[in-house]
């Protein structure tokens, strides 16, 4: 991801690859790298884990779902939850 350009007015937004449906979305991507961080630091595994609950405002794409998407990349055998809060 080029971070340059989120200040700048006319984008205000980073610049990036858009990913198709059949890769990981860069959300989701971040998420899971955060989760296992999570993991490692509480000393547990995917195993240990019952569900995914994912709250975005925005969301590179609605399907499939961000939290779906976690969950595989985990290997989580739980469920998976999708809250997509705006205003």
């Amino acid at each position: 991801m080029n971070k340059s350009g989120v200040l700048d007015p006319l984008r205000m937004r980073p610049d990036f690859k858009t990913r198709p449906d059949t890769e990981i979305s860069m959300m989701a991507e971040i998420a899971v790298k955060a989760a296992q961080d999570a993991l490692t630091n509480a000393g547990k595994t995917a195993a240990d884990v019952d569900a995914v609950y994912c709250a975005a405002a925005n969301m590179q794409r609605a399907y499939p779902a961000m939290g779906v998407e976690i969950q595989t990349a985990l290997g989580i055998n739980g469920y998976a939850f999708d809250m997509n809060v705006a205003c």
